[in-house]
């Protein structure tokens, strides 16, 4: 039961800091890449690298990719 409290723990701390969860389980080279990479894909987005092609659910490629980027950041806290 400790385990999935840990689990969960991990989990909601990158969801507000990239690779935090990561950071607690001991994982730092993990932790290093995900925090890294989402900083990454912010900055393309804040400087228009990525380009803004419009989705109509979500706005923008950037930030479709920051999604998905974020969610795979929580889920490998949580394993």
């Amino acid at each position: 039961m400790a385990k999935q409290v840990n689990k969960l723990i991990c989990g909601i701390a990158s969801f507000f800091i990239p690779g935090l969860g990561q950071l607690l389980e001991g994982r730092i080279n993990s932790a290093i890449f995900w925090f890294v990479l989402i900083l990454v894909i912010m900055a393309l987005i804040r400087f228009a690298i990525i380009p803004a092609v419009s989705i109509p659910i979500v706005g923008s490629l950037g930030y479709l990719i920051l999604a998905i980027a974020w969610i795979m950041n929580v889920l490998d806290a949580v394993r």
